[in-house]
C-alpha cells in the first residue's frame, strides 16, 4: 500500500480538528516558490520551518516531566517549563513512517522558539499519530465524531435516547463502553461526553 502524501495527512487531520471544534490554523509555508514570489513571501512574513499546525487552546493534560526540547527526537510532546501557562500546541506533521531526521533544521529551530514562548510542541508522523497525541493531551477529536471513530461501530444507540446536551436533538445519542469508562456521542453534531 502506498504511503499517503503529507498533504493528504494534513487534510485527514483537519477533518478531526474541525469536528472537535479545536481552534487552530494550518500554516502553508512549505512548497517551492519561483524567484520573485520567494522574496515577496519573506516580506509578507512567510518563514521557513514554521510548524504545520498551531492550536491556540491549551491542552487539558500536561506532563511536567516532559519539558526538555530534546524529547522531540524521541517522539514526545514537549511542554514549556511552566506547564500551567501552556499557550497551546505547535504541531509539525510528517508522512507516516517519517523519522526525526526528516525534520529540517529550520523546523527544529521554530519548534524550539515556540517552546521557549510557552507552547507545547510535537512532531507527528501521519494523521493517526497526530490524533493519538492530541487525544492523549485531552483534545476531544478522536471520539468527537462518533460515526467516524474506529470504536463507535461497537457502540449502541441509547433507548430511549436522551437529548444531546450540545445540539439538544433527540434520537441521536450513541453509547460506547470502553475499558474504565462510558462515552456518549451524538451522531448529528459529532460531540462526545461522559454521562
Amino acid at each position: 500500500m502506498k504511503t499517503p502524501s503529507e498533504q493528504s495527512e494534513h487534510l485527514r487531520l483537519v477533518v478531526h480538528l474541525r469536528r472537535g471544534r479545536i481552534p487552530c490554523i494550518h500554516v502553508p509555508n512549505g512548497g517551492a516558490r519561483a524567484g520573485g514570489r520567494r522574496g515577496l513571501g519573506a516580506a509578507e512574513g512567510v518563514r521557513a520551518g514554521f510548524p504545520d499546525f498551531l492550536v491556540w487552546r491549551s491542552p487539558s493534560w500536561v506532563d511536567p516531566t516532559s519539558v526538555d526540547i530534546e524529547g522531540l527526537a524521541a517522539g514526545l510532546v514537549v511542554f514549556p517549563r511552566d506547564t500551567r501557562a501552556t499557550k497551546g500546541l505547535a504541531l509539525e506533521l510528517k508522512r507516516q513512517g517519517g523519522r526525526w531526521r526528516d525534520v529540517a533544521p529550520e523546523q527544529r529551530e521554530c519548534l524550539a522558539e515556540l517552546h521557549a514562548e510557552g507552547f507545547a510542541v510535537s512532531v507527528a508522523y501521519g494523521a493517526r499519530d497526530a490524533v493519538a497525541k492530541l487525544t492523549a493531551l485531552g483534545y476531544d477529536l478522536a471520539l468527537g465524531d462518533p460515526l467516524a471513530h474506529a470504536l463507535w461501530p461497537q457502540g449502541h444507540r441509547v433507548e430511549p435516547s436522551p437529548a444531546c446536551p450540545f445540539c439538544e436533538l433527540n434520537n441521536c445519542v450513541l453509547r460506547l463502553d470502553v475499558p474504565g469508562r462510558t462515552i456518549n456521542g451524538c451522531s448529528r453534531c459529532c460531540r462526545s461526553w461522559e454521562p
